[in-house]
């Protein structure tokens, strides 16, 4: 009983560091490779009472296969880093990184361009 007590520790320590290292590593830096991850699975791996099953982010695309953007506030942007590590150790898929969105993301010039062409060009609608 004590040897399985001290099995059970050891494997909660191991967790909880590996936990620590990858949260550090979780956030995608601006101009770095990024995947998205349901926000629900990464709550799941966060608990540490149940192993995770492998990812499935098929609820998450549109009619193209790709991310439908209606459905990243249920999503999570994260590091390629991690998603490497998630899709290793866990399986599952398809993987939606920064290259298969069903949008592509403007730079702040256009924009910036695009929102003026759309709200200054024409009159307000609170306006007579």
């Amino acid at each position: 009983m004590a040897e399985m007590r001290k099995q059970s520790v050891a494997r909660g320590k191991i967790k909880h560091e590996e936990v620590k290292e990858l949260y550090k590593r979780l956030p995608a830096e601006a101009g770095s490779p990024y995947d998205f991850i349901s926000l629900e699975w990464l709550q799941k791996w966060l608990d540490e009472s149940t192993p995770p099953k492998p990812i499935d982010n098929t609820a998450c695309l549109c009619s193209h296969g790709k991310l439908h953007p209606d459905k990243i506030p249920i999503m999570k942007r994260i590091s390629e880093y991690v998603a490497d590590f998630f899709y290793r150790r866990y399986g599952g898929g398809p993987r939606l990184n920064g290259k298969v969105s069903g949008w592509e993301t403007p730079s702040p010039v256009t924009f910036w361009m695009w929102f003026r062409a759309l709200f200054w060009s024409q009159p307000h609608p609170l306006s007579s």
